[in-house]
């Protein structure tokens, strides 16, 4: 009971007692009267009723002053306002703001349950519109485009493209009363997925055209008036909505100059970002191909562009691509990519068919073919090989793979095409298992068995000759020649794709393809004149690699070899440089049918232009003459492919495989040791090659362009050295490179050519 009047007692206490800060305001407030200052208004004293009143549970907190947080509170800042332009609209806010109320159906859902694609339908003024997408929310998006194609149409699209940011896609007038801008759409609309704020471009304002009096023009009144008349067009212009954009002079034509500019500027980017600048909303189909042994993944890219199909390949699924786009890019606009053969970066000043090569003198008019045609050549090898090789892992593990290619036509009008072989390996024979009977094979790298594949074929073809009586047939390759014997048909190429450049000077010296755009466009050698360039080399035995003839011993013998000395054998660009000379025939078939050059080279990389011409011809050209006719040197045309091979890194096998046309199968070939699986001769061997002649030059049927010698000769040293103008021909190359200081050429021990055959 005492507790609860003391309580009272102290409330009552509290509630009667004296305002104690009300008389200290009053003290203050008498005592600066006193002093005789200026009393300044005080803030109204504060309620004691709402300091003494706590909040309730769960209310909230009032501010206890509250003239402090409105807008016309003394130096209360306020609220900030958001600045830039407003959010781009997407379809269907647009689509609902021209027809309220649509309803949006789902039609279907196609594709598998874990990627599905849905349908939806909207009906606009009677018509149905369909969009897909992968979620409900793009294809509802999708359908909502499809409808305001249908019914907006800009007054003026060139108009529209710029005011939205838009290069105008052509420089020429456009027909307004077209409907051709509705269906190329050339104003976008923004998906769900880009909600953010897009930056116009500053509007390009016209200058206020104001009439100046000429004679008072430079007077100081003048100027001011022309200044502020200036300043408020200029402000005018600013303000006025929407925005007028001076329209551009589509009449003129820009100088060659500026064209050639920016045709490189396109170049330099991305090939994919640059066909998609002209050719918007491209759909890319990309799967994964091959079954390669070496875990080496491979991707396929198609796209589809005015109902044309292009297709690009690569160890990634962005490499195959960029292929893909560089392939239709060539197609349709005519860009190369070959280094150092667009034109677009030339000077203008340099008519295209003079500009030359690098360091060549080859005009880019004639250094490579159709691009078209070099990438169908390496595409139907690579096509033969995977059907070859089909379940069989270890002949599909390759390193570099080679092949010939017969087409039939005139110029870069090539059509029927037709694989001749396909070979793959990098390996020589060992030393110690040299043949002396010609049963083994030297030399198993991928393109030279190609050419001896090839000399296959031409046997294939004379004996054909020969069982029609020595008349060719009409569907024969070759033909009868003025000159006495035969001849490959005018219509008929041959082509050889390599995936790399060939060993030696075309591959020691372009080791790295890691270079920008611009820099393969242009790259030159700097270093052309050095004697390092154009320098014959040597192969290492039963390994890879070459090394300078300089270095090496200058004749092999049968008994150093097998005593230990290495077995020396020249690279492959020693040896395509021999085959732009003596031809790809070789000495025996010499004596029926003239030489057959290659009409072009495609390498799948490594590809550098100036020191390709110069390995395969270009270090010859000026020490080479005297040639007898129909010999020649020849520059084949050189293309790199649209879908370079990416680097394998790995050691080789040691195993090689060889396919020539006609044949039933494979044959696997033991590199190291020069003889097949079964240590049988190779049927690309010495033996079997000489073996044929020898039957056609029993047959008697066959018209000769050189006399045979008398007795026929069954050892195969003698019957080579009896064509004349192909020893002429040899022996006049061995001494161009001689001059060229690029060297001596190493031949094999003599032992090896020794064999004979002897016929019943």
């Amino acid at each position: 009971m005492t507790q609860e009047n003391g309580g009272a007692g102290h409330k009552s206490g509290a509630s009667n007692g004296k305002d104690y800060k009300s008389e200290m305001l009053a003290m203050q407030k008498d005592f600066l009267l006193k002093q005789g200052n200026t009393v300044k208004e005080m803030p109204s004293p504060i309620n004691k009723e709402k300091l003494s009143t706590p909040p309730q549970v769960g209310e909230k907190r009032k501010a206890q002053f509250p003239e402090l947080f409105t807008s016309s509170g003394g130096g209360a800042s306020q609220a900030k306002k958001k600045k830039g332009p407003p959010l781009p609209k997407n379809a269907c806010v647009m689509l609902n703001e021209y027809k309220p109320g649509l309803e949006y159906s789902l039609v279907a859902q196609e594709g598998q349950s874990h990627d599905p694609i849905f349908v939806i339908k909207v009906v606009v003024n009677g018509k149905e519109f369909e969009g897909k997408g992968r979620s409900k929310k793009l294809a509802k998006q999708a359908a909502a485009e499809s409808a305001l194609k249908s019914v907006i149409q800009f007054k003026n699209p060139l108009e529209a493209q710029v005011a939205m940011g838009q290069a105008p896609m052509t420089g020429k007038p456009m027909d307004y009363t077209s409907d051709e801008a509705l269906e190329v759409g050339p104003v976008s609309v923004h998906s769900f997925e880009d909600n953010k704020t897009i930056s116009k471009p500053k509007p390009v304002l016209p200058k206020p055209q104001t009439p100046v009096d000429t004679a008072n023009a430079n007077t100081p009144s003048v100027k001011k008036e022309n200044s502020e008349e200036r300043e408020v067009a200029t402000k005018v212009a600013e303000e006025k909505t929407p925005v007028e954009v001076q329209k551009p002079d589509t009449t003129m034509t820009p100088p060659p100059a500026v064209a050639l500019k920016r045709t490189e500027v396109d170049l330099l980017k991305n090939p994919v970002m640059s066909l998609n600048e002209l050719k918007p909303g491209l759909q890319y189909e990309c799967t994964e191909i091959g079954n390669n042994p070496d875990n080496a993944k491979k991707f396929r890219t198609y796209v589809t562009v005015n109902e044309q199909t292009f297709e690009g390949f690569g160890s990634s699924k962005k490499l195959s691509k960029a292929a893909c786009a560089r392939a239709c890019l060539y197609k349709l606009y005519g860009v190369n990519f070959t280094p150092e053969t667009n034109t677009a970066h030339a000077s203008a000043l340099v008519p295209e068919n003079e500009k030359m090569v690098g360091n060549t003198n080859i005009p880019v008019s004639r250094f490579c073919m159709d691009q078209e045609l070099a990438d169908s050549v390496a595409k139907m090898i690579l096509e033969r090989f995977e059907a070859l090789v089909v379940g069989n892992m270890v002949a599909s593990r390759r390193k570099v793979i080679a092949g010939i290619v017969q087409s039939e036509g005139q110029g870069d009008n090539l059509k029927e095409l037709k694989v001749v072989s396909v070979t793959t390996g990098t390996k020589c024979i060992n030393g110690e298992y040299m043949s002396d009977s010609g049963t083994g094979l030297n030399d198993c790298h991928a393109e030279i068995l190609s050419r001896r594949c090839f000399m296959r074929y031409m046997y294939s073809e004379l004996e054909k000759v020969s069982e029609n009586g020595g008349v060719p047939p009409q569907d024969s390759i070759l033909e009868s020649a003025p000159s006495g014997g035969y001849k490959v048909k005018d219509k008929i190429q041959f082509h050889l794709y390599i995936n790399t450049a060939p060993c030696g000077d075309a591959r020691i010296f372009s080791p790295h393809e890691d270079r920008t755009v611009n820099d393969a466009m242009n790259e030159t050698d700097s270093h052309f004149n050095r004697r390092s360039r154009g320098q014959l080399r040597t192969k290492i035995e039963s390994g890879e690699g070459t090394i300078p003839v300089t270095s090496a011993e200058g004749i092999q013998t049968w008994d150093g070899v097998m005593q230990g000395s290495r077995l020396l054998t020249m690279s492959c660009s020693d040896k395509i440089c021999r085959w732009n000379v003596l031809g790809i025939q070789g000495a025996l078939l010499s004596y029926f049918i003239q030489p057959v050059y290659l009409y072009s080279i495609v390498l799948g990389s490594l590809f550098h232009p100036t020191h390709l011409v110069r390995a395969v011809a270009g270090r010859i050209e000026n020490t080479l003459s005297g040639l007898p006719v129909p010999f020649r040197l020849n520059t084949p045309k050189l293309n790199l492919l649209t879908s370079p091979e990416v680097r394998q890194p790995g050691k080789s096998p040691n195993h090689s495989l060889n396919w020539t046309l006609g044949d039933a199968g494979k044959e696997i070939v033991d590199a190291t040791r020069g003889k097949t699986e079964v240590r049988g001769a190779s049927r690309l061997a010495k033996y079997n090659l000489f073996l044929r002649w020898l039957k056609l030059v029993e047959g008697g049927k066959l018209m000769n362009r050189e006399a045979l010698p008398s007795p026929i000769p069954t050892v195969y040293a003698v019957a080579k050295k009896g064509s004349t103008n192909f020893q002429i021909s040899k022996n006049l190359l061995f001494k161009a490179f001689q001059k060229a200081n690029n060297g001596d050429w190493i031949k094999k021990p003599m032992e090896q050519d020794d064999f004979e055959i002897r016929r019943k």
